[in-house]
């Protein structure tokens, strides 16, 4: 069962460090309104929409709002290594918007310290038009809404926060972000997958039943969808507003619905001298090429998905090596083909006793 909520306004505590800290550990998510410089972030709005009317997102004749400009949206159009994304990723107020020391101040107050922005910040800007499509990310295929996630699934790093800041008015039509309510507290939960089609995690029992009967395999979590009540949590965002929220909360895209395309960038932030995941030293151009180029050596090797699954999760979480790609997806191959043996051998044991 599923039920709906605003989230909780936070910026109050912002000069009571400890209370922040607290309701951020108990929560899992920290809402602040208007706290950042608005003229800023209207600066990166302004880019990023002018950028989209380039490349044909945004109708040529809106001025301050993202309109939409209906164009027919490919698989491949909001790659994260394409050319629309790498255009993103030149914008210069994107960065200084990063460093601010509005948001670094916040951050530093959240984490109770030092704090240091990961690599591929400056290529988060989200860019999401109306209705239902299918975006290919390379390695990753996902509906324009992405699914119910945790960020800890990708970076296995409890040392990091991700901040969602809207670029633009975003209300219950434009969509946004969600969260599930305590969610943060469960562990990590089962992240479905059918092929490089990113499932995310069920709902309900009912769902991941039919994720599994449609094919999808488990690559990830073992906290399993229960019967109790989720209680997703959103609200209308403006400029200045910011999201923070714990690398375990279960979170997603709702889908536009409206007639203009919904902007905002996600960025993270780690804990100064703790150790970050691969990605956060590397441009999402790189990686994206280094998972494509890993998942096309696997499936080479095997036709079995769930083996080329969970050997693609394994280099998903370890990233780049100084070995040679090709030979150690073969291994990693057959160390999992090896595992599975011996998990299915050790099960028809159990069963015949």
């Amino acid at each position: 069962m599923i039920s709906h909520a605003t989230l909780k306004e936070s910026q109050q505590l912002l000069s009571k460090k400890t209370k922040l800290r607290e309701l951020f550990s108990e929560d899992g998510y920290l809402f602040l309104r208007a706290v950042l410089d608005k003229n800023a972030v209207r600066q990166v709005k302004e880019d990023v929409i002018r950028i989209s009317k380039r490349h044909g997102f945004v109708e040529k004749t809106a001025t301050s709002e993202p309109i939409w400009s209906r164009r027919p949206i490919n698989e491949t159009d909001l790659s994260l290594d394409g050319a629309f994304a790498k255009s993103l990723g030149t914008i210069k107020s994107l960065r200084e918007l990063a460093r601010t020391e509005e948001l670094v101040g916040i951050l530093r107050n959240v984490l109770g310290c030092d704090v240091f922005p990961w690599r591929n910040n400056q290529d988060q800007v989200r860019v999401i038009p109306p209705g239902d499509f299918m975006r290919n990310l390379g390695h990753v295929r996902l509906p324009g809404a992405t699914p119910a996630h945790q960020d800890f699934y990708s970076f296995r790093s409890m040392d990091f926060c991700t901040v969602w800041i809207p670029l633009a008015e975003i209300d219950d039509k434009v969509g946004g972000l969600a969260l599930r309510q305590g969610s943060h507290q469960n562990g990590l939960h089962e992240h479905w997958w059918r092929g490089n089609l990113q499932l995310g995690v069920a709902d309900t029992i009912s769902e991941a039943k039919a994720w599994h009967d449609e094919g999808g395999v488990v690559l990830g979590g073992t906290a399993s969808s229960d019967h109790a009540v989720h209680v997703w949590l959103r609200s209308d965002y403006h400029l200045g507003d910011v999201l923070i929220f714990h690398p375990m909360m279960l979170h997603r895209g709702l889908t536009n619905t409206s007639d203009r395309v919904r902007l905002s960038v996600d960025f993270r932030f780690q804990k100064k001298g703790t150790t970050a995941p691969w990605v956060a030293h590397y441009r999402t151009a790189y990686a994206v090429k280094f998972l494509e180029r890993s998942q096309q050596y696997i499936n080479h090797l095997t036709s079995d998905t769930q083996i080329a699954g969970k050997a693609w999760q394994r280099i998903r979480e370890e990233g780049p090596r100084r070995a040679d790609l090709r030979t150690r997806a073969t291994t990693i191959v057959q160390e999992v083909t090896d595992e599975m043996k011996r998990t299915f051998a050790g099960c028809e044991k159990e069963e015949a006793t």
